[in-house]
């Protein structure tokens, strides 16, 4: 037996003794915050994929007995998650470096002069063997996620410089790369001159999770800041549009401010922008600003204002073949006399919407890096639905091949199949259905486009300012609802340009109220923790009842005993019934200790019972422009017919 005393006398034993318990030390802390990072990175707490993983690594583990070379991955592992992978990283390079130590002591231990001892023979043969165990783990660990989603991220700690001149290695960055188009880093860069000033440790690129309370004031400021453009563009629109000219009861002044209210009080904008924190006002601000454009008959000037946006944040693609059709047809058809004038105007078109385009994307394509820009602008890895489920047609999709799974199942009518990882684990991931054809994002791209059509036909026939805002609110609305891994924060899109009709037109006032309160609740996952639940649904509660209040008055509508202002019973009883879901969801879910058994099961509810009454809004919507079209068609059948008619007794009379 190995003599103790013997042992810890011996220095050199000692150092390499320490070295192996700390390397011990950190495979068990790496366990812990695998598990740790599985718990937390996950908002829905799913134990089915925790024990998935867990299993998998059990079942990699066990494999070490074997060569490495022989080892065999599952054909369908378990998905890791983007973060999981950053801190798999991190703790698997802290474990190879201690075996690397590790084995270079040992090395020093080998031709030393204490080797001949029994204890330092000992300790050389059991420190070999923990080295090589420690090293096998790491190699299996290493393949088992790098076969899940790529090469690692390693981070490295090097020695604080000028923060100006600190540079970004490619294996040293955050998880959360840049998504965004060229232009937003641009923006974002301008905003770092600004930072510097309140807190410097806040540009510092190795400063991950850095949350100062200067860092969170400035971010603050940032965010209202940038709402100026929203503000500007409010007020060009008042003048172009001459909102709520219709109305007589009420002066156009009151209207316009309450206009200007509800659209700078949004709970949505709120939610997102000033809790959630992004910069969608500012965004939504450019957009206005470029429809206000396009009512003063400045097409140019709207095509460069929208063709900026879209290098902000490329979500404003959902709208883009609005504004082709309604610019090919109002720049370059009709103000084209001659088939010269039109490829002139074509042309001009074309330039006004490519120089932003190449102000932006023009330096990487220079540098040939446009393949590596464009992937991370379009990441169609990322699965067809996000974490949490957007309200649209596919998470009905989903929980209809959920429950076609679990009749399947207990039947045995149709096949089920077998699938990794499970739809509802509230991971970013691509997953596969059971039952149901599994969607992929041609697919998605295909129906979005076919449900488009009808509105772009429309257009391209009217082509009026107003049937072009209608075309925008649907192409919005229709890549919500059929898009591919769409966020959920895209229902703004739709709702902010329908604001601009409510208080004109009584019809999209009412859509506009059951938009707005469907897709502002749909929201209310992204705030969960629980100090903030009572200012949500505060919130939430008076925004919705000042739009209900102030559109009711402005279109003479109050409402009855049963009805709220503008609805019927059937979409009043879809209102009042988000009441009893909230308790739930909020309160009853924990307190009845069901989240231990079904984590996903709010964010569930939440997302199909406000998709039900967003696809409702959708349609009922296409009906209001087939209605108008039918009414533009008598109208225009009218027209003719009494100019045939009149022509016709002018030649009697001649």
């Amino acid at each position: 037996m190995c003599n103790r005393n013997t042992s810890l006398t011996d220095p050199t034993a000692d150092f390499v003794l320490s070295d192996l318990l700390t390397a011990t030390e950190d495979l068990i802390d790496f366990t812990i915050n695998v598990f740790d990072t599985i718990r937390l990175q996950s908002h829905f707490n799913d134990r089915n994929r925790r024990v998935n993983l867990a299993s998998q690594l059990k079942d990699a583990l066990d494999a070490q007995k074997t060569e490495f070379g022989t080892i065999e991955i599952p054909i369908k592992p378990c998905t890791v998650t983007t973060t999981l992978k950053y801190d798999l990283s991190l703790y698997l390079d802290r474990i190879l470096q201690s075996c690397k130590r590790t084995k270079a002591n040992l090395m020093l231990l080998r031709v030393s002069h204490t080797r001949s001892t029994n204890t330092t023979l000992l300790l050389v043969a059991s420190t070999n063997v923990r080295v090589e165990q420690l090293n096998k783990k790491v190699q299996l660990l290493t393949r088992l996620v790098k076969e899940n989603g790529g090469e690692f991220q390693t981070k490295k700690k090097k020695k604080k410089k000028i923060l100006s001149n600190t540079k970004l290695d490619e294996k040293n960055r955050s998880e959360w790369t840049l998504d965004y188009p060229p232009l937003f880093a641009h923006f974002e860069y301008g905003l770092s001159k600004l930072a510097y000033y309140f807190d410097p440790a806040m540009l510092d690129i190795n400063n991950l999770n850095y949350a100062s309370e200067k860092t969170k004031l400035f971010q603050r400021l940032s965010v209202i800041g940038s709402e100026i453009i929203l503000v500007f563009a409010i007020f060009s629109l008042l003048k172009t549009m001459q909102i709520g000219r219709k109305n007589h009861d009420i002066p156009m002044p009151i209207i316009q401010m309450l206009f200007a209210l509800s659209l700078l009080a949004n709970f949505g904008l709120i939610i997102v922008d000033h809790i959630h924190f992004q910069y969608n006002g500012f965004l939504l601000g450019i957009l206005l600003i470029s429809i206000s454009c396009m009512y003063q008959n400045q097409y140019l000037m709207s095509a460069i204002w929208f063709s900026t946006l879209l290098n902000l944040k490329h979500i404003f693609l959902y709208i883009a073949p609005a504004y082709i059709v309604y610019l090919f047809h109002s720049f370059c058809i009709k103000q084209s006399p001659n088939g010269k004038r039109f490829i002139i105007n074509l042309i001009t078109l074309g330039i006004a919407t490519l120089v932003p385009f190449v102000l932006s994307f023009g330096p990487f394509i220079l540098m040939n890096q446009l393949p590596q820009v464009l992937s991370r602008l379009f990441p169609f890895k990322r699965g067809l639905c996000h974490a949490y489920w957007a309200p649209n047609m596919w998470a009905v999709y989903n929980v209809a091949d959920k429950a076609l799974a679990i009749i399947g199942r207990y039947t045995h009518l149709f096949p089920v199949r077998s699938v990794s990882v499970s739809m509802t684990s509230g991971l970013v991931q691509d997953i596969e259905h059971q039952v149901l054809p599994s969607i992929t994002p041609t697919m998605t791209f295909i129906l979005t486009f076919i449900f488009m059509i009808p509105s772009l036909i429309r257009l391209f026939r009217y082509c009026s300012k107003r049937t072009f805002l209608e075309t925008v609110i649907l192409c919005a609305l229709t890549s919500f609802l059929f898009g591919w891994h769409v966020h959920e924060k895209a229902i703004l899109i739709s709702i902010i340009p329908l604001s601009l009709l409510a208080f004109d037109s009584r019809e999209h006032a009412r859509y506009f109220l059951l938009l707005s309160t469907f897709g502002g609740f749909s929201l209310f996952p992204l705030i969960f923790t629980g100090p903030e639940i009572p200012i949500k649904i505060g919130l939430f509660i008076a925004y919705t009842t000042f739009l209900f209040y102030i559109l009711g008055e402005v279109h003479g509508d109050r409402g009855s005993t049963f009805t709220l202002p503008l609805l019927n019973r059937f979409e009043t009883l879809s209102v009042v019934l988000l009441v009893p879901l909230c308790l739930y969801v909020e309160f009853l879910h924990t307190v009845l200790h069901i989240d231990r058994i079904l984590p996903f099961l709010p964010l569930l509810l939440i997302s199909i019972y406000c998709s039900i009454f967003i696809i409702y809004c959708w349609i009922r919507l296409h009906r209001i422009e087939a209605h108008l079209e039918d009414e533009l068609t008598a109208i225009e059948s009218t027209v003719k017919f009494s100019g045939r008619w009149n022509k016709k007794q002018k030649n009697k009379s001649d």
